[in-house]
């Protein structure tokens, strides 16, 4: 093996290493945004609740008196 040869084997390595670098950044970003999304959709989810248990109370108020 010559120089030359083991220059492409380490390039075609480091090639490869960013390569892989950079799919594990992009699915770290898709986890977190696919985190952000349950997050948000919780809170909005929680958010409706309260409101809805909110208005019923102020209506069963209503009702009642």
């Amino acid at each position: 093996m010559d120089t030359f040869m083991i220059a492409r084997i380490d390039s075609v390595y480091q090639n490869a290493a960013a390569r892989l670098l950079e799919r594990k950044a992009h699915l770290v970003t898709l986890i977190k945004n696919a985190l952000t999304e349950i997050t948000w959709g919780y809170t909005s989810t929680m958010n409706y609740i309260n409101f809805g248990i909110v208005i019923t109370k102020k209506y069963k108020v209503v009702i009642d008196h």
